[in-house]
């Protein structure tokens, strides 16, 4: 549904600042500043999360996308009046006009812009453990290609702009929920506690790891351990007898107290 706000917004944004090169400019640059910025802070969570927290950000991310968007049509219609005022007494090609055009923009799809562009690291992450990151990076283009031209050629001249973008928002608001149940249903991976055991015998063929005959390639994935300590020897992941192991997603929390 990006793209398709994407062009929804720019006719919006076209009864405020004109429909002019510099208004289209001002409307795209800001748009692709939003998603560059969410893309970076997606990222950065996305690394902090795995399994489900990571659907359930993905649902919440999608969630903010729907309600965001939808007020950017009444920030436009508000200002409105005041832009009129500024076209008149300044020019189009006047700097300040200029700074406040973009200023507007900014104020009005910095929000949602920086939340579409947080959904794809997180969602990439999350399909990364399955192998499927290419495939969502490629539903994803797909489904721009056919927003815009659902937008472009049906959408807006069938329905109107305001209809196109609560179209949008119910999609995103489906794929929230969606996600959220998901994430409540989903695997939670292995929690070690005080009261669990404290040790994962690797064994492969019935031969189990030691020094002497250690286990190769193993992947440890989704490991949450927790409040280890003050008691025993404080490990938090210890391994012994292991060769080329990989550690991923894994938490280590309130250890050594």
């Amino acid at each position: 549904a990006g793209l398709l706000y994407e062009v929804a917004w720019i006719r919006q944004a076209g009864t405020v600042i004109g429909n002019t090169t510099y208004a289209i400019g001002t409307v795209v640059g800001v748009y692709m500043g939003g998603l560059a910025l969410g893309a970076w802070i997606g990222g950065r969570m996305a690394d902090r999360r795995r399994g489900g927290a990571l659907l359930r950000l993905y649902g919440l991310l999608e969630g903010g996308v729907a309600l965001s968007a939808l007020l950017v049509a009444p920030l436009f219609g508000v200002s409105e009046p005041l832009f009129g005022a500024l076209w008149r007494s300044l020019g189009e090609t006047s700097a300040v006009y200029l700074l406040l055009r973009v200023l507007l923009v900014a104020v009005a799809l910095t929000l949602p812009t920086t939340l579409m562009g947080a959904t794809l690291p997180v969602l990439a992450r999350y399909f990364a453990s399955l192998r499927a990151a290419g495939g969502i990076y490629a539903v994803n283009t797909l489904g721009g290609v056919l927003g815009t031209l659902a937008a472009g050629f049906w959408l807006v001249p069938e329905f109107g702009l305001k209809s196109t973008s609560y179209a949008a928002a119910a999609v995103n608001a489906i794929i929230a929920v969606a996600s959220l149940a998901l994430a409540r249903g989903s695997d939670s991976g292995i929690v070690f506690t005080p009261e669990a055991a404290h040790t994962i015998p690797v064994c492969i063929n019935g031969v189990c790891s030691t020094p002497a005959t250690p286990a190769h390639h193993v992947v440890l994935r989704g490991l949450s351990v927790r409040d280890v300590g003050p008691d025993g020897n404080r490990d938090g992941i210890k391994f012994s007898g292991l060769l080329d192991f990989r550690v991923e997603a894994c938490t280590v929390e309130r250890w050594g107290r």
